[in-house]
């Protein structure tokens, strides 16, 4: 597995979002456990999400339902366009 850059993990620990304020509550479910950032696009461009704040706020169980939802995502990315 290759190991990640430096630039990398700086860019993960200092994820902002231009969405919500507060990312330590789920802004599907208003929970504050077990949260996680979801980036609106992954691959290749999952750090364009990470450099302009395309990062959502997701407990854990939110995200894992939420992360292959094609809608959530499609909605999602074209406010990220906009």
């Amino acid at each position: 597995m290759k190991k990640k850059s430096k630039e990398l993990i700086k860019l993960e620990r200092n994820r902002f979002s231009v969405f919500y304020e507060d990312l330590g509550m789920c802004m599907n479910c208003g929970s504050s456990y077990e949260m996680t950032k979801h980036e609106i696009f992954e691959g290749k461009n999952r750090q364009n999400s990470m450099i302009y704040g395309f990062v959502l706020p997701l407990c854990s169980n939110c995200h894992r339902e939420l992360q292959e939802d094609i809608e959530f995502n499609d909605k999602w990315k074209r406010k990220a366009q906009e």
